[in-house]
């Protein structure tokens, strides 16, 4: 399983159907659709991770030397962890974000590949090649880390966390209360 499918796996397991409704909900309410919460810069996160990988390629490809592998990994992390900040998104734009992530980290799947194919291709060496999914995984961490309190701000917005709260609270069985009578 690559660290993409591992990335899609938690997020169905963790957020429910309903879950998922009640953001479209937020995303609809016409109420809410001009105000903003705090998310974060996907879009441009998602050209740098291309233009990276890019980079990464044509100097594989150029002869260079590159560093070690965890130092290759250590500055990945760096750069991505710098290259995302927060940006205000609508909450009209709530399902178009989340959608946005989702769709990312699929299509990472695809980068890793054809950035393989090319490197095998070009006759790089396999240790190198065997960079790259370190590399996605490494980005794909970097991403997913400020994913998690947005969705978790968002359910709590949506009132799908209050929901769930009242619904384990009335699910729970009373206490029999019983009326001692003294004779």
């Amino acid at each position: 399983m690559t660290a993409a499918e591992k990335v899609l796996h938690t997020f169905v397991e963790s957020y429910s159907p309903e879950a998922i409704v009640s953001l479209e909900r937020v995303s609809s309410d016409i109420h809410r659709a001009d105000k903003t919460f705090k998310g974060f810069n996907l879009e441009a996160v998602s050209e740098n991770f291309k233009k990276y990988m890019l980079g990464f390629v044509e100097t594989v490809k150029a002869g260079d030397t590159l560093p070690e592998r965890s130092v290759v990994l250590e500055q990945t992390k760096d750069f991505f962890e710098h290259q995302i900040t927060e940006q205000l998104v609508k909450y009209g734009e709530t399902s178009s974000f989340v959608e946005s992530y989702l769709k990312h980290v699929k299509d990472l799947d695809t980068v890793e590949e054809s950035t393989t194919k090319e490197l095998f291709e070009a006759g790089a060496d396999p240790t190198i090649v065997g960079l790259i999914p370190d590399i996605v995984g490494v980005y794909i961490e970097a991403v997913s880390a400020p994913m998690a309190p947005v969705m978790d701000y968002l359910l709590a917005a949506s009132g799908y966390r209050n929901s769930q709260y009242m619904k384990g609270l009335l699910a729970e069985k009373p206490a029999v209360k019983t009326n001692n009578y003294f004779l």
